[in-house]
């Protein structure tokens, strides 16, 4: 099967995914929005993915699902179809190179010039927590899910979380909805 096709495309993200070049929350997003827009036309796992019309995509998807989706939705669909189809574009350009491109941060603020404490500093520049380090070493993972396409949700659990945790831990989680409504 050629590489060009937009079903390679989809099949690209869980490759990168379990090869680590990517997180794999933002993996399954990016392959989950290609797959729905492109579904809107039959045989699409064909199409090349060098020429195809990604604005015509969208447009079509949007005219044809916009009620299953929230405004929101649609729009986090759209973005990661548009870098889902550059990045690969430029992955099937140069192999060898290829990165996904994460989203660039605000740069960090200079710390005061009359700052008497020095603080030890990552490679990105920002503090870094020992405490942190020490309880991933013991046990904990921190998990990142692509919560919207401006923010990364982050949550550290312990690695041998149970499922009865897990369920009370998600129970918590839906409170802190601005929409929460306790009798539903």
């Amino acid at each position: 099967m050629s590489e060009n096709t937009a079903d390679a495309m989809v099949r690209h993200w869980d490759w990168a995914k379990d090869k680590g070049l990517m997180n794999p929350a933002t993996a399954q997003a990016i392959s989950s929005a290609c797959r729905a827009i492109l579904e809107v036309q039959d045989n699409w796992q064909q199409l090349d993915i060098q020429t195809l019309d990604v604005e015509q995509f969208v447009r079509i998807f949007k005219n044809l699902r916009a009620k299953d989706f929230a405004p929101r939705s649609l729009r986090d669909y759209e973005s990661r179809f548009r870098r889902a189809v550059e990045s690969y574009r430029k992955y099937l350009a140069d192999p060898a190179s290829w990165k996904f491109p994460s989203r660039q941060s605000t740069p960090r603020k200079p710390a005061p010039s009359g700052q008497t404490k020095k603080e030890e500093r990552g490679q990105d520049n920002a503090p870094v927590d020992r405490g942190e380090e020490k309880r991933l070493e013991e046990g904990s993972q921190v998990y990142q899910y692509p919560f919207r396409p401006d923010f990364m949700a982050k949550i550290e659990i312990p690695r041998d979380a149970t499922t009865t945790e897990i369920n009370r831990l998600v129970g918590w989680v839906r409170t802190l909805a601005v929409d929460y409504d306790p009798s539903s």
